[in-house]
């Protein structure tokens, strides 16, 4: 029996609202004993759960963990439905035949036989023809369904792009890039790194990486959920599997890469239940191709996750290289903070902050950031102009256009935001003081123990 704190059960139950109504719904339907509709409602929860728990960057640890229970709870529950609409599916067909096949029978017996025996082989011939023709047209169907949603090909990242992490750019360009680039240094495919497991703290540049890597080596790049390689249907999970590698071996250079892949292949060491058949089947069919590779020197595997010490054995073992990737130091936070605010120069909007203020703001009050923490601070500090000159009621005139200003200035106008036309205003610069406000209001997403569970598996597992 598992046991949550209060904080934790309504997180879990408002966290994904969309899912809740969803399984609730599927719960219904199952009572009614509408199968079809229960498993529906079961795989539209499902993705939605999946889709919320990637996009919450900064979730709690052990709220996952809670998340990450029922979602599999629901999957298998799911799974036992599917197996139940398959076997009545199959009851039905029978059925159907040994109803036609009696009417055939007594109606036709003495003239079916001579021609049964003519058009045996023929027909044999046929149904081989048929089932081969078919079996190669739904391959071609999963392989273009594969390479429609998951297959990027509008990559254009530079290592230039991501400051600092220069150990962890260092090992990908030796083991990715200069093999692919550099190919007569690299002679022996069975001794190319094949799987590398990019881990550590949220919001540090683990997905970029693995784009730049795709990026720079010219490789096809599959960016893989798993809500994309989930179906409601049996047995197609493991054909979008299949038709996700026969993709990547028909490509020059390919790049697999799985996103938070504790949340696809979880520790079953540490699972309070058994794994289904259904699921042991995608389990296995996944690995299976991962070592089908081995051989190939034009596939790399590519995975990222916050927490690797939740990845299956099995599948972590696939990884080669498992490489740490930290927060950025306050060197690099200053880089960070003087590239963003260059871009919003860029883009009409002014600043007063000296360096020394950049440098104040990137020493003492940054400490844990990490780039998308810094990334979320600066869509507040570009709206800073509007937000002025929307709560102000004075402004001045400057040019044939008006600019948020104190009551006291010499040439302030009483006048609201409302009454000027949006071409006609002409936003403030940013100050240090309003900068300084907000670094202090906002904390960042990681929390301490989180990062030293991170440092902890890096010294034991990883490479640091």
């Amino acid at each position: 029996m598992v046991f949550f704190f209060k904080k934790d059960l309504y997180m879990t139950s408002l966290f994904c609202p969309d899912g809740n109504a969803a399984i609730k719904a599927a719960v219904q339907y199952h009572n009614n004993n509408d199968l079809q509709n229960a498993y529906n409602y079961y795989m539209i929860g499902i993705k939605s759960y999946i889709m919320a728990i990637n996009n919450k960057v900064d979730l709690d640890i052990t709220i996952k963990n809670a998340l990450l229970k029922k979602l599999n709870g629901y999957t298998k529950q799911c799974e036992y439905i599917d197996t139940q609409i398959q076997k009545k599916k199959l009851q039905t067909n029978t059925d159907k035949i040994k109803v036609t096949a009696t009417t055939t029978i007594s109606t036709n017996e003495n003239t079916s036989n001579n021609n049964n025996n003519n058009n045996n082989n023929n027909n044999n011939n046929n149904n081989n023809k048929t089932s081969s023709s078919s079996s190669a047209d739904n391959t071609d169907d999963y392989v273009k369904q594969i390479e429609s949603s998951i297959l990027q090909t509008d990559l254009n990242k530079k290592w230039d792009d991501i400051l600092g992490l220069e150990t962890a750019k260092e090992a990908l360009k030796i083991a990715v890039t200069y093999r692919f680039t550099h190919t007569q240094f690299f002679p022996s495919s069975e001794l190319n790194v094949k799987g590398i497991l990019l881990f550590g703290t949220s919001g540090c540049g683990k997905t970029e990486l693995a784009r730049v890597v795709a990026c720079e080596s010219k490789a096809a790049f599959y960016n893989i959920s798993p809500a994309e390689l989930t179906s409601k249907w049996l047995g197609d999970s493991e054909k979008l599997i299949k038709a996700l590698f026969t993709s990547a071996r028909s490509k020059d250079r390919a790049v697999i890469f799985f996103d938070e892949v504790e949340a696809m292949m979880p520790n079953r060491l540490n699972s309070t239940s058994s794994t289904s058949e259904s699921t042991a089947k995608v389990i296995s069919t996944l690995l299976a191709q991962m070592d089908g590779i081995i051989s190939n020197p034009n596939i790399l595997i590519m995975g990222t996750t916050n927490i690797p010490g939740n990845i299956d054995d099995m599948f972590l073992r696939r990884f080669d290289r498992k490489i740490y990737v930290g927060l950025p130091n306050a060197t690099i936070r200053l880089e960070m903070l003087k590239r963003r605010f260059n871009e919003i120069s860029a883009f009409g909007l002014h600043h007063t902050l000296s360096d020394e203020e950049i440098k104040e703001l990137a020493d003492n009050h940054t400490d844990r950031f990490s780039g998308a923490d810094i990334k979320i601070l600066f869509k507040s500090i570009v709206s800073i102009p509007f937000n002025v000159a929307l709560h102000s009621t004075h402004f001045k005139k400057i040019e044939n256009k008006y600019q948020a200003c104190k009551e006291t200035d010499p040439d302030a106008i009483a006048m609201k935001f409302q009454d000027i036309k949006p071409e006609d205003l002409l936003l403030t610069k940013i100050h240090f003081i309003q900068v300084y406000a907000l670094f202090n209001s906002i904390k960042p997403t990681n929390k301490i123990e989180f990062i030293k569970r991170c440092e902890d598996w890096a010294e034991t597992n990883g490479e640091i």
